[in-house]
């Protein structure tokens, strides 16, 4: 019975740890250039340990405001990562206020109002992943 009870557990913690994943860590930025026109975003991603594993540029509308491009830059990486078949990230971004408005737990008419964070949320939120949005210094 005591080894039974043993080889039970064994098989309990390899199954756990069978559907647990690797943290990653994204970090997403978006840059616009007004003179000439352009934007873009890009990030990259990379295991715990700091080892670049592989990264993401997409072109974008030179018409959107610096905001709209951050969470742009956020968005498009969460679906990069996510469409890669990742299921535990944290998002690293430099624009705080985006960040703090994805974060914020209060749904502002201006919260609601804006697509770009309704649509982050609904990622962030996915219930097959664990995924956290954080801001860091530029």
């Amino acid at each position: 019975v005591v080894i039974l009870q043993a080889e039970a557990d064994v098989a309990h913690r390899v199954q756990q740890t069978q559907y647990e994943e690797e943290l990653v860590i994204l970090y997403v930025d978006g840059s616009r250039k007004p003179d000439i026109p352009s934007a873009a975003c890009g990030g990259f991603l990379c295991n715990t340990s700091g080892e670049w594993l592989c990264g993401f540029t997409q072109k974008l509308d030179p018409d959107l405001r610096l905001d709209q491009i951050e969470k742009q830059a956020i968005l498009t990486g969460l679906l990069w990562v996510q469409e890669m078949g990742k299921r535990n990230v944290l998002v690293k971004s430099d624009r705080e206020e985006a960040v703090n408005s994805v974060n914020n737990p209060l749904i502002s008419k201006s919260t609601k109002d804006d697509p770009l964070i309704c649509d982050i949320k609904k990622v962030l939120n996915s219930p097959q992943w664990k995924a956290k949005l954080i801001s860091i210094l530029r």
